[in-house]
C-alpha cells in the first residue's frame, strides 16, 4: 500500500451527492446571495460572474464581500436533517482507509459539523477547516498547506479527494499532492477520476 499519512476530503458533494437535495439547496442560496449583495435580479449576470470567477471564494475576494455573511446567510440557513440520514456506507469506507481524516469546505463549521453528524462520521475526522478570512488564494490550498506544514508531512504522503477541479484539486495536484476527482462526468488530466466514492478504498489499497 501506499504511504498514506493523511486523506484530506471536500464535504458538499463529496462526503454527500451533488444530486442530493441538499446541494440544490445549497446552489440555489449561494445563487441568492450573490444577487443580493450585487444588487442585481440578472440571471445572466450571476452565470456570468461563475464562469469567471468559478470559485465563489473567489468572488468573495473580487467583490469584496463578507465570508462571515457568506457563512451566516447560506450554510447556517440549510437544515441538513431535512435531507440526509446516517450513512453506514460511508461509516464503513472511513473505518478502512488509513491516515488522519480531514474536511477542508468553503461551507461554515457549525454547518459542517452539523452534516457530520448526521452522516455519523463526525468521529472519523481529525479537524475540519473553514475560511475564515484567511486564506490568500481562491482555492484551498491554503487549508491544505496548513495541515501539511503543521504535521511535517510531504505533499506526496497526502490524498486530497473533491468534486470541485478548481476549487478542490488543481492547485493540490500541481503542488504535489495526490489527488482523486469525484464526479461521473468530469475527466482531469493526470488525476484519478472515481464515479463514486464507493470506490475510494479500490484506488487507495
Amino acid at each position: 500500500m501506499k504511504k498514506i499519512v493523511a486523506i484530506i476530503f471536500d464535504l458538499d458533494g463529496t462526503l454527500y451527492p451533488r444530486n442530493s437535495p441538499l446541494y440544490q439547496s445549497m446552489s440555489l442560496l449561494i445563487r441568492q446571495w450573490f444577487r443580493i449583495q450585487l444588487g442585481t435580479d440578472d440571471t445572466d449576470h450571476y452565470e456570468r460572474m461563475k464562469r469567471m470567477y468559478p470559485s465563489p471564494l473567489e468572488a468573495i475576494q473580487v467583490f469584496e464581500l463578507d465570508i462571515a455573511s457568506f457563512h451566516k446567510d447560506v450554510f447556517d440557513r440549510l437544515n441538513p436533517e431535512l435531507y440526509l440520514t446516517e450513512n453506514t456506507k460511508l461509516q464503513n469506507l472511513l473505518e478502512l482507509l488509513p491516515g488522519k481524516k480531514f474536511v477542508v469546505t468553503l461551507s461554515s463549521y457549525k454547518y459542517a459539523e452539523r452534516v457530520l453528524k448526521i452522516l455519523g462520521v463526525r468521529h472519523f475526522f481529525s479537524d475540519i477547516i473553514v475560511n475564515s478570512g484567511s486564506w490568500h488564494t481562491s482555492t484551498k490550498i491554503d487549508a491544505y498547506e496548513t495541515i501539511r506544514q503543521t504535521n511535517n508531512w510531504k505533499p506526496t504522503e497526502i490524498y486530497v479527494v473533491g468534486d470541485d477541479p478548481y476549487v478542490d484539486l488543481q492547485d493540490a495536484y500541481v503542488a504535489g499532492y495526490r489527488c482523486i476527482n469525484v464526479s461521473d462526468s468530469i475527466k482531469l488530466l493526470g488525476i484519478t477520476t472515481i464515479n463514486t466514492l464507493d470506490e475510494l478504498n479500490d484506488i487507495l489499497s
